[in-house]
């Protein structure tokens, strides 16, 4: 599912009437984008034009924790608007306001997805309770609000010996 959730997400930009996104890196209404980290992130949003407003970004980097043949990585996903104004407090919380009410609707879109048992968001954590945080001033104005989904996805937890080449063969490639 790993190298799938991202794409859940972007096809998700593109069915919600308020952004359409458009795939393609060429695309005149991408509203869908990847990085790697919230610091890389900030630099992101200051080529990010005032017109594509909402948007979504994630994060491709990610933390996680392995457990008993269990992976449990966690995607972080930001739902970022651009105020309307520069530096207006109002303006800021309104467009914090309008990025929370996208991340609402993303997650009861996720969960209607869960009960007609989409295989792709079953093993997603979708708790009664989910903690968000809003983000923001970036440049030009954005705000936003993050949240983190952590999934569990089974993993080979057995030792494959075709992975492997023997000691002796280790041995003679070292001293070649």
């Amino acid at each position: 599912m790993e190298e799938r959730f991202f794409d859940f997400v972007e096809r998700w930009c593109s069915l919600y009437k308020p952004m359409q996104h458009a795939p393609g890196e060429r695309s005149k209404n991408k509203r869908f984008f990847l990085t790697d980290t919230y610091m890389g992130m900030a630099d992101f949003m200051t080529q990010i034009q005032p017109q594509k407003s909402p948007c979504v970004v994630m994060e491709s980097n990610q933390e996680g924790a392995l457990g008993d043949g269990i992976d449990h990585p966690n995607y972080t996903i930001y739902f970022m608007v651009r105020a309307e104004r520069m530096n207006d407090g109002h303006a800021a919380m309104l467009a914090k306001l309008e990025a929370k009410k996208h991340l609402q609707k993303f997650v009861a879109y996720i969960r209607q997805k869960q009960q007609e048992e989409d295989p792709m968001l079953s093993h997603l954590s979708i708790d009664d309770t989910l903690p968000y945080q809003t983000i923001g001033p970036m440049y030009n104005g954005w705000y936003g609000v993050m949240l983190q989904l952590t999934d569990a996805q089974q993993y080979a937890n057995c030792l494959n010996p075709d992975d492997y080449i023997t000691v002796e063969e280790a041995d003679n490639d070292a001293m070649e």
